[in-house]
């Protein structure tokens, strides 16, 4: 920031894609430093420890890759070479983080658990018509409530009982056919 002040001083203010940039970069530290805060606050639970980790790894990579975009946008060719030289000596060190750390935090955050629990303290959930986030709550309940149903269903699609139809049309041709009864049937519907 100071480097960039330096550089085009006050005419900063009019570059909004640098000053945007390194907005970029504070609020990727800001909330990175924010998730190592809550983690510790909430006296480090490991199952937190996949979500804490990808938080971290992502928010690091952005942090960098504003970094890499305010570099290779300074006007001078000598502005970018020693900014490299000072931030980047070696390259970039960040990487988004692996397929498997994302599986491992989207299992946390799509079952019912106590990590799952501890994001959503202090949310208002209280079911009325402006409360969008409790509506999305009570989506989210009703889906963990379904995918029995719908593993039956797709055991039975897999097996060839069902055709391989629309997802409603299955439905209806599972409880034809005796797959799933009454009340699994308006539960899925």
């Amino acid at each position: 920031a100071d480097f960039s002040m330096i550089i085009f001083g006050a005419k900063l203010k009019l570059k909004e894609k640098t000053s945007g940039r390194l907005a970029d970069m504070l609020s990727m530290l800001y909330l990175a430093s924010s998730v190592i805060k809550q983690f510790h606050d909430d006296a480090r639970p490991q199952e937190d420890w996949p979500l804490v980790q990808w938080s971290y790894e992502h928010l690091l990579f952005k942090c960098e890759d504003a970094m890499v975009e305010l570099i290779n946008n300074m006007p001078m060719r000598w502005t970018r070479v020693l900014l490299t030289s000072i931030l980047l000596p070696s390259g970039r060190h960040r990487k988004q983080p692996s397929d498997r750390l994302g599986a491992q935090a989207a299992k946390i955050l799509t079952t019912n658990n106590t990590a799952r629990e501890r994001l959503g303290m202090g949310i208002y959930w209280q079911q009325e018509p402006a409360n969008l986030l409790a509506e999305l709550e009570a989506s989210f309940q009703l889906i963990i409530g379904c995918s029995a149903l719908e593993r039956k269903l797709s055991k039975a699609v897999k097996a060839g009982v069902l055709n391989n139809l629309t997802v409603l049309e299955q439905i209806d041709e599972a409880e034809k056919k005796g797959i799933l009864n009454t009340v699994e049937v308006k539960q899925l519907r």
